[in-house]
């Protein structure tokens, strides 16, 4: 269940960048752009035979939160069962919605992260689930190129009476399906050098080198996605972001525009910020990220 987000501009006027659009994710229904990810799949699987809705079967996947939250109404709406693994270190808030809704929590185990626990339970279970498969599942990277990509080409010629222009593309990378997604969507509208991507890595962290660190940036950060893969020449460059960078981008956009984010897109509005303080490759250039989720679901 998502709908079409608002997509919020700010004006920049700043080195020769125009506008900063923010895509508003967190006005899903439950709050977070996984609202088109679980849609999308399910669809899909629906679509094929894969699933058949009211059946009451298990759909499973793991998640630091977000996720999980949208495959429980999902699967309340269409009459299936939630399951999922949350990584322990994780909002506490979303786990409780998630289990307020219906869905049922999978152990994490000692030692192993949710995405490698879950691997575990689907190995040993005999309830026969569906696996969401998320970090692979490529009609979750087609949700975003066809549904978040559309919406966001179609809102900033609205805005900017019919034209495009040129424009860098600036998203975290968790399952790397929105990036990689709505990258592609502009790919096939803009010429290739009317056009950057930038990824946002944590400090300490290197895609490009398959180097992943502990950090306190829920949401990315975890680990060279399939999506990356398929599509290796895509991301320009990428940008790295200190855990006390995160606060100050989530003040910004609360200050520019009363929003109050989460941390992932906290990272997005610094990594945005680093990028202004360039002189544009463009005349009169715009910049495109995301607010995937509310500041709310973190203040435990």
């Amino acid at each position: 269940m998502y709908c079409e987000t608002p997509l919020l501009e700010i004006s920049i006027n700043h080195n020769g960048w125009g506008s900063l659009f923010v895509k508003l994710e967190l006005l899903h229904p439950l709050g977070s752009h996984k609202a088109r990810t679980v849609t999308g799949i399910l669809d899909d699987y629906e679509q094929h035979g894969k699933l058949e809705r009211g059946s009451g079967r298990i759909i499973a996947d793991s998640s630091g939160g977000n996720l999980a939250k949208a495959m429980a109404i999902e699967a309340k709406y269409r009459g299936y069962r939630a399951f999922a693994c949350i990584e322990r270190s994780y909002s506490e808030e979303k786990r409780a919605l998630f289990r307020a809704l219906g869905g049922t929590t999978i152990p994490q185990l000692d030692k192993l992260t949710a995405f490698e626990s879950i691997q575990e339970w689907l190995a040993d279970t005999d309830e026969s689930p569906i696996y969401l498969n998320q970090f692979n599942n490529t009609s979750n990277m087609n949700a975003h190129k066809y549904r978040t990509g559309g919406e966001c080409l179609y809102q900033i010629q609205e805005k900017k009476k019919g034209q495009l222009g040129s424009l860098a593309l600036i998203g975290g990378l968790g399952s790397g399906a929105s990036l990689i997604g709505v990258g592609a969507a502009l790919q096939e509208k803009l010429e290739p050098d009317d056009l950057e991507i930038i990824a946002v890595q944590p400090d300490g962290c290197d895609y490009e080198n398959d180097v992943f660190v502990t950090h306190s940036i829920q949401g990315i950060g975890l680990s060279r996605t399939r999506f990356q893969k398929l599509f290796p020449d895509m991301i320009d460059r990428y940008i790295s972001i200190k855990p006390e960078h995160v606060n100050k981008g989530q003040d910004w956009l609360f200050r520019k525009s009363k929003v109050f984010t989460g941390y992932s897109t906290g990272a997005n509005i610094y990594a945005a910020l680093t990028v202004v303080e360039e002189k544009a490759p463009w005349p009169n250039a715009d910049m495109l990220t995301f607010a995937y989720d509310s500041g709310i679901d973190y203040l435990k």
